[in-house]
């Protein structure tokens, strides 16, 4: 199956493009100019299917082109017109989802922010060419990166822990998410700016959890967690001490993604939270 972009035109941004390779049976049925597809299978090696998301309305060519017969007369077209609208092909796909399909929902088509990944699941689809195109069913991530931009300036990557899942009960665009990605600190971060306490004033290996809810065309605000992998004892403990304070954890984690180190207790006495959270935070969480 080949899915040009302007395939579901009619389900506001929603344009998926991509091609999907299965196997299993189909059953076709009805009048050929009101036939119904049922396809039964599972997706196989090479399925590759990117899905931009657009908040923006977009109306395609082909939605407003009508072909008629120009010996017929206005009453004739009209009668055509209205007969064509309710006739079309259905399509129902219940497919099993498996790891040799790869997905990628186009989060920011301007910036290029993308999540991709492999997994497993059951998936219902229900669409006609009279723009009818509902989901159900979930997806299981086995693996995947988000690929975070911001117009050239602020890019990220986040690799996506394993059982993340996606759950569709009619809207495609209001299907529920519920994943963790991970963000490696590039070198580290030195933890002594969060404690003077601390002896230990290098850099270790730091990782910056966020968690993915809400529904897929708009998501809730990320939450943030911050793990020491490697460090244990008396300092892993001060760290996490220091660190349990939910609005400090989120400002430090945010530090940490837009510009590699926290912030010192110093900075933070020298600044309001809410100074920092405006300018910083807010940002960052809309985008």
């Amino acid at each position: 199956l080949d899915f040009p972009r302007q395939a579901f035109s009619k389900q506001p941004g929603w344009n998926p493009a991509g091609n999907a390779f299965l196997s299993g049976g189909a059953h076709l049925y009805g009048p050929a100019r009101l036939l119904t597809i049922d396809v039964n299978g599972s997706t196989a090696e090479g399925t590759s299917i990117s899905i931009p998301i657009s908040d923006a309305t977009k109306i395609d060519k082909a939605s407003y082109i009508k072909f008629v017969d120009k010996r017929a007369s206005v009453e004739e077209i009209d009668k055509q017109i209205a007969i064509e609208d309710i006739k079309g092909l259905t399509l129902n796909f219940d497919l099993d989802v498996t790891k040799d399909a790869e997905v990628e929902v186009v989060v920011d088509t301007e910036t290029g922010s993308s999540l991709k990944g492999k997994g497993a699941g059951n998936i219902l689809m229900e669409i006609n060419t009279n723009g009818r195109f509902n989901m159900w069913g979930d997806f299981i991530a086995y693996e995947g990166i988000y690929n975070f931009k911001n117009l050239g300036i602020f890019e990220k990557e986040f690799i996506l822990k394993e059982g993340g899942t996606i759950v569709w009960n009619g809207d495609p665009l209001q299907a529920q998410l519920n994943m963790e990605a991970v963000y490696s600190v590039p070198g580290g971060a030195n933890p002594a700016l969060l404690s003077e306490d601390l002896n230990l004033n290098r850099k270790i290996p730091t990782l910056v959890t966020t968690t993915l809810t809400g529904n897929l065309s708009k998501l809730d605000t990320p939450v943030f967690t911050i793990d020491f992998p490697n460090t244990s004892g008396a300092v892993k403990s001060e760290l996490d001490y220091r660190l349990s304070d939910q609005e400090k954890r989120q400002l430090q984690a945010v530090s940490l993604l837009v510009q590699g180190f926290f912030i010192s207790d110093v900075s933070l006495s020298s600044i309001s939270s809410e100074t920092f959270y405006n300018n910083v935070f807010q940002k960052f969480s809309g985008i």
